[in-house]
């Protein structure tokens, strides 16, 4: 898989599980608006439950993230690692929008604001891992000669 065939894919998963999560964090806003009955008293367990799954889902993101980086030999061919790469990508995102997804179900849940503000920071936070051509050669530690491949069409 050539470079720009893996950032379209990578994009094309990007806006997928992002989009997906910001579709919910919508649908959850509105349901729990046209009146759903919440649980307020469910708002002292599942509001810090959401702030540690946050974190912990970016925290393990970033760590697994790394890891898996680094697990990325230079010796290994261009295509090897660029299906490793989009694996730990992948990883890293879902890791994110787990507990996003989970932040508005805690605000349907208990009407709570907080669950929805750490949705929207945890899908904000998405937006910013965007791929970038840029991005992925620096993080995979490419050589100009080898991000040039990767730059070009097959």
């Amino acid at each position: 898989m050539q470079g720009p065939k893996l950032l379209q894919l990578l994009t094309i998963l990007h806006l997928a599980l992002t989009g997906g999560a910001t579709i919910f964090v919508l649908v959850a806003y509105f349901v729990h608006h046209q009146g759903m009955e919440v649980d307020e008293s469910m708002a002292t367990i599942l509001v810090p439950l959401s702030l540690a799954m946050a974190a912990g889902g970016v925290l393990a993101g970033q760590m697994m993230y790394k890891q898996g980086l680094a697990r990325i030999s230079a010796d290994q061919p261009m295509e090897k690692r660029l299906e490793a790469y989009k694996g730990v990508f992948i990883l890293r995102l879902a890791l994110i929008e787990g507990p996003a997804l989970f932040g508005a179900v805690v605000h349907m849940i208990t009407g709570s604001i907080w669950g929805l503000g750490i949705s929207i920071c945890l899908i904000a936070w998405m937006v910013m891992l965007r791929p970038t051509a840029d991005g992925v050669a620096m993080d995979l530690g490419l050589s100009p000669g080898e991000r040039k491949a990767f730059l070009e069409e097959e």
